[in-house]
């Protein structure tokens, strides 16, 4: 491996982070989530009609 190959390699992971095993769950917004996938199914021929459930 050259000394170029090496730095690049380096800066590489320096730059790379963990962001952890929730991090999903933690940037997750239910209403966008839920409006991106009504309008994925209506742009597949689909009539969307949602009534959220009791918690």
């Amino acid at each position: 491996m050259s000394g170029r190959s090496l730095v690049r390699t380096a800066a590489a992971a320096a730059m790379a982070r963990e962001l952890g095993a929730d991090w999903h769950q933690r940037h997750l917004n239910p209403a966008r989530k839920t409006r991106d996938l009504v309008r994925q199914l209506q742009a597949l021929g689909h009539q969307v009609a949602l009534t959220p459930t009791s918690a």
